[in-house]
């Protein structure tokens, strides 16, 4: 399989030094996200590839790590908490699931309603590989 590598620029900064990805397939080898002025700002990522997510989550934030780290599926939805946000829940089965708020503005990738694959990385790599369903 071969190597692709993307940048995006997502704010003053990244127009400097864009956000970039190396991906193998849906799997990210390679990002400098985690030194990127949003992971410094504890601010959660989401891209794409291959036509699945992978959503970054940096290391301060350690409940959200845990709680996606403990469920077996994912949604992401419009949020109801904050217009102009998406929200990544982790369905654990209650009715008030963990979920994180992400500003459409930093998408690199366009949501549509499907199921595919989440992968959820820490600054120390892939920590799961989940389905998800997008409600758009």
């Amino acid at each position: 399989m071969e190597l692709t590598m993307t940048s995006y620029n997502s704010d003053d900064e990244a127009q400097i030094n864009p956000i970039w990805f190396v991906n193998k397939g849906r799997f990210m080898t390679a990002t400098n996200y985690w030194s990127s002025s949003f992971a410094q700002r504890g601010l959660c990522y989401l891209s794409g590839s291959a036509g699945h997510l992978q959503f970054l989550i940096p290391e301060c934030h350690e409940e959200a790590l845990r709680e996606f780290q403990a469920v077996q599926q994912a949604t992401i939805e419009p949020s109801i908490h904050a217009d102009g946000h998406i929200d990544v829940v982790a369905q654990d089965g209650t009715t008030r699931p963990y979920f994180v708020s992400i500003d459409k503005r930093i998408l690199d990738v366009r949501i549509v309603a499907k199921r595919c694959r989440l992968l959820v990385y820490s600054n120390h790599g892939l920590i799961k590989n989940m389905p998800v369903r997008i409600r758009a």
